[in-house]
């Protein structure tokens, strides 16, 4: 697990959301306004995906919640 061992509680709450049909976008914008990282947010995608690094960090950067990232 990629993820620290203190945003542990919200990966797996993560986990049971997106496998009930959450939208990987709004779980990125609850990480973000919780206080995660970018970071800490590409580490979830990849322990909540499997997406490789350049993925994750494709996925971070497209999501309405961290678009502007994308400069």
């Amino acid at each position: 697990m990629l993820s620290k061992p203190e945003n542990a509680e919200f990966i797996a709450s993560a986990r049971g959301q997106l496998a009930s049909g959450v939208a990987l976008d709004d779980i990125l914008l609850a990480m973000k306004e919780t206080g995660f990282t970018p970071i800490d947010c590409i580490r979830a995608i990849i322990d909540l995906t499997g997406r490789p690094l350049a993925e994750a960090q494709a996925t971070l950067i497209h999501s309405p919640a961290w678009a502007h990232l994308d400069t």
